[in-house]
């Protein structure tokens, strides 16, 4: 095993491994333990966390094959982590069952609330479970040609077989992907509803996995003191960029094209996040998610500096969770902006078993031979 090899699956790892799974588990247990008394606030912080490390997860299989399809420097320099975050999607499956058992807590048409006619058998709770098992069977016979196909690679990071599977794989990505954006996000306001969720929902992983593979990319190589060529950071900071971009511009289109319809079953769902405290964080958004990325990303200098773009990338990661927030919040807290301390503790808590899931895989993909031959030629 090569030196690059050693540093990923050795000491200092498994001892943050084991940190993160500590952590982890303290945050659930204490969660747990006030769920007894407030099992309501519990489902709905759950519900962020699990939309937060579940994004990550399915965008990074989206982003795997993605690098399958059309190859380029940019896709081996991160797929270590894009793939071992992929790989973590199992660990996803199982924490979906505390939203399906909380469903009642969460969704209003699993405590027996009003739903359109057209969309009572759709939201039936029998139904809904038989299409998460789908999503999750179908995503892991996904990460299973994905992994064959890293087993075949080169150096560039393709196969064959991966490229002959991507383009099918990544438009069934693409449906169940956007079917589990209406199931977990939309159905939280069944009144409401918008043909651009699903696409909003697909920028937004893939945004937040790109950025969490950057970082974790940076960390490494900072705390190796052997960063990446300048072009390779260039690469990953203009695919960002248009990432970043194209999650504006579907969240402006759909602010737009509601806002000037203003229909009464559409228009409240703004309404609500414009208003209060939901409004500051609409506005932090506006500044932090797209603006500063935006701008900043324009500097050819920062593109290719670890330390500015790992930088960014960490604010970009941390905006996703505010944005996942900014939507599901007001749905679970019609009446007033309210942040709860679970909203903290929850994602904590998966995000530390994540974690160590996470770097588990990450170990593994160090043996890979695609892996070796990046780190042997530093690129």
């Amino acid at each position: 095993m090569n030196e690059h090899a050693r540093q990923i699956a050795g000491p200092e790892v498994d001892r943050f491994r084991q940190v993160a799974l500590a952590t982890g588990l303290a945050a659930l247990g204490i969660c747990g333990i006030a769920a007894v008394g407030n099992p309501a606030q519990f489902f709905h912080s759950y519900l962020l966390a699990f939309l937060f490390w579940g994004g990550i997860s399915l965008g990074s299989l989206g982003l795997a094959m993605l690098h399958q399809l059309t190859g380029g420097e940019w896709g081996v320099v991160i797929r270590g982590p894009v793939e071992s975050a992929a790989r973590t999607l199992p660990l996803i499956g199982a924490l979906s069952l505390p939203v399906l058992l909380g469903a009642g807590w969460i969704y209003s048409w699993a405590a027996g609330g009003d739903l359109p006619p057209e969309q009572q058998q759709y939201f039936g709770i029998g139904f809904v479970i038989l299409r998460t098992a789908a999503y999750f069977l179908i995503w892991a016979g996904l990460i299973s040609l994905l992994s064959k196909s890293t087993r075949e690679s080169k150096p560039d990071g393709r196969a064959r077989s991966g490229r002959a599977f991507s383009g099918p794989a990544l438009l069934l990505w693409g449906v169940t992907a956007t079917f589990a954006g209406v199931d977990w996000i939309m159905a939280l306001e069944p009144g409401w509803y918008s043909t651009i969720v699903g696409l909003m929902f697909i920028a937004g992983i893939l945004v937040a996995a790109l950025s969490f593979s950057i970082v974790a990319v940076g960390l490494g190589a900072l705390s190796r003191a052997d960063e990446l060529a300048p072009d390779r950071w260039h690469d990953l900071g203009k695919l960002l960029l248009t990432f970043v971009m194209l999650w504006a511009y579907l969240a402006f289109s759909q602010l737009l094209i509601i806002w000037a319809e203003n229909l009464p079953e559409e228009i409240p769902y703004y309404v609500r996040r414009l208003t209060g405290g939901w409004l500051w964080l609409g506005v932090a958004l506006v500044v932090f998610h797209f603006a500063v990325p935006f701008f900043l990303l324009l500097s050819r200098e920062i593109k290719r500096s670890a330390k500015a773009l790992t930088g960014l990338a960490a604010l970009v990661v941390t905006m996703r969770a505010a944005d996942l927030f900014w939507h599901t919040g007001p749905a679970l807290s019609p009446d007033s902006f309210h942040v709860h301390w679970m909203d903290f503790a929850l994602p904590l808590g998966v995000g530390g078993l994540w974690i160590a899931y996470f770097s588990r895989q990450l170990g593994r993909h160090a043996n890979t031979p695609q892996v070796r031959v990046q780190a042997e030629t530093g690129s």
